[in-house]
């Protein structure tokens, strides 16, 4: 993956105090710049909904309703979907680029910036810069997009790259910031 002109997603989806949810994404260019956000209205289920998906509620909502609709809207192309919760791993809908959750880490460094440590199937250990901890990565389960080795050393060779321009892991705080924004109706 070249990282020039390279555009990432992150996405966010929050529980609000009054029981709803609210998601964002935003997809930046390859120095971290904003290129299109996009939200929801806050989605409250109903008593009887909550009834009805029982346990599964949660899962529906930021999955199928929340990430669905953000990724249908949007008008940019991306390499990732980076993603600060498990649960959207889950999403099965049609999607060119691999999903990740990325998660920093206080683990040692593991070698040399692209070193790369298999935990799991689906989770791994990527040390994106010489002088800090690696960052910890998930991947959807079953992704096409990353269905062998050479894609998950290019997935990793890639964010290194990035590395080099921003830090991969911090746009998911401005779209964390940007929901309380939303939420607080403080978004002049």
């Amino acid at each position: 993956m070249n990282t020039e002109n390279t555009k990432l997603a992150y996405a966010d989806i929050i529980i609000l105090d009054n029981g709803g949810y609210l998601g964002a994404v935003l997809i930046t260019d390859q120095k971290g710049f904003p290129v299109e956000f996009r939200y929801t209205d806050p989605i409250i289920p109903t008593k009887i909904q909550k009834v009805l998906y029982g346990k599964g509620i949660q899962k529906y909502l930021k999955v199928d309703v929340i990430l669905d609709s953000l990724l249908k809207i949007l008008s940019n192309n991306f390499e990732l979907l980076i993603v600060s919760d498990e649960e959207l791993l889950s999403y099965e809908g049609e999607l060119s680029a691999p999903i990740l959750r990325i998660s920093q880490t206080k683990s040692p460094i593991i070698g040399e910036k692209g070193a790369l440590s298999k935990i799991k199937d689906t989770e791994y250990l990527i040390q994106t810069t010489s002088s800090q901890s690696p960052i910890r990565v998930q991947l959807r389960e079953g992704d096409k997009n990353l269905s062998d080795e050479n894609a998950i050393n290019t997935m990793a060779e890639f964010l290194c790259n990035m590395s080099d321009f921003i830090d991969v892991y911090e746009p998911l705080s401005r779209v964390k910031q940007s929901i309380d924004l939303i939420c607080q109706k403080d978004i002049q």
